[in-house]
């Protein structure tokens, strides 16, 4: 996955001054690319539940992926 092709979806992630969400801003400024964030939330498992429902594409950290339970999100 890029930046480039996740340039083209609607993001779901933390909302600003949580878990990254400036590093995520600006990986995508340094690249020139628009960041379209759709959902901005504070919680891991709101952003996986408008994945699920089809919102867009979810940026969490790596701890919050439940590989059990996560699966349909690969």
């Amino acid at each position: 996955m890029t930046l480039e092709r996740l340039g083209n979806y609607p993001i779901l992630t933390y909302s600003r001054g949580f878990t990254g969400c400036g590093n995520i801003e600006k990986a995508f400024d340094n690249e020139g690319i628009h960041l379209d964030i759709t959902l901005a939330a504070a919680d891991s498992d709101v952003i996986k539940t408008y994945v699920s429902l089809g919102f867009g594409v979810g940026i969490i950290v790596g701890t919050s992926y439940e590989p059990n339970m996560d699966s349909e999100f690969i």
